[in-house]
């Protein structure tokens, strides 16, 4: 639910570890989807979406539900290693 993943990710941003960890169990199938769907290739994928979480935990507190949804504002941090992975030439499939 979007209400438990803002509470999740404003937990997370004042050092909440199990809160983090629920966090990651409930968004990363999704956020692992859209790093697959950009990348093509499942390795990179996982190895995208592992670094996008060290951002989020790191930056978690910086999150502000009243700009954005937790999921869109943690998918935007995939999707920007995602295209600078594939600026930097990272080969399609």
């Amino acid at each position: 639910a979007p209400a438990e993943l803002t509470d999740l990710l404003l937990a997370s941003g004042r050092g909440d570890r199990r809160a983090f960890e629920r966090l990651y169990r409930l968004s990363s199938p999704r956020l692992f989807s859209l790093a697959r769907w950009l990348l093509k290739r499942d390795a990179l994928a996982e190895e995208i979406v592992q670094e996008a979480y060290v951002q989020i935990w790191r930056d978690a507190g910086r999150f502000d539900p009243e700009r954005s949804a937790a999921m869109t504002w943690m998918a935007v941090i995939v999707r920007h290693r995602a295209l600078d992975e594939l600026r930097r030439g990272a080969p399609q499939v």
